[in-house]
């Protein structure tokens, strides 16, 4: 039980110490863009992240990459929702990534819930995608 309490616990960060939200939403804008995407399937993405992005591809600033990205996205009629999750999260940034993407921003903290002990994120995230799942877009096609 010690190795599922441990990573229960852990965040991206005890991994690896760089985000780079924008390759994320990238590598997304390209599969929903391929070949394999359904052409009728209403085009969502979620970006869950530890919201503070400090890596962009040459040198570019990250925070700048995000927001090309979610332009993109934006620009293909992908709907973009972002989740921030922890202790460290550019609110900002995540809300203006949605805004362009026409979605929502919501947060997911990572302090602990007084009544469990755990952190709060752990009912918070279910409510989150919950809430997602219940936003699915209906769209009338051929």
């Amino acid at each position: 039980q010690e190795i599922p309490d441990t990573l229960y616990l852990r965040q991206a960060g005890h991994y690896d110490s760089t985000t780079c939200i924008g390759c994320g939403l990238d590598e997304g804008v390209a599969e929903l863009s391929s070949s394999r995407a359904r052409t009728a399937a209403a085009k969502v993405m979620i970006v869950m992240t530890d919201g503070k992005p400090n890596i962009a591809p040459g040198g570019a600033s990250p925070g700048d990459y995000c927001v090309e990205q979610a332009t993109a996205a934006e620009e293909l009629g992908i709907t973009l929702y972002t989740v921030g999750v922890g202790a460290d999260v550019d609110h900002e940034l995540l809300q203006e990534m949605a805004d362009i993407g026409h979605g929502e921003y919501f947060f997911a903290d990572s302090a602990p819930d007084p009544a469990t002990g755990l952190p709060m994120y752990v009912t918070q995230l279910q409510e989150i995608f919950e809430t997602l799942g219940g936003r699915r877009p209906v769209r009338l096609i051929q």
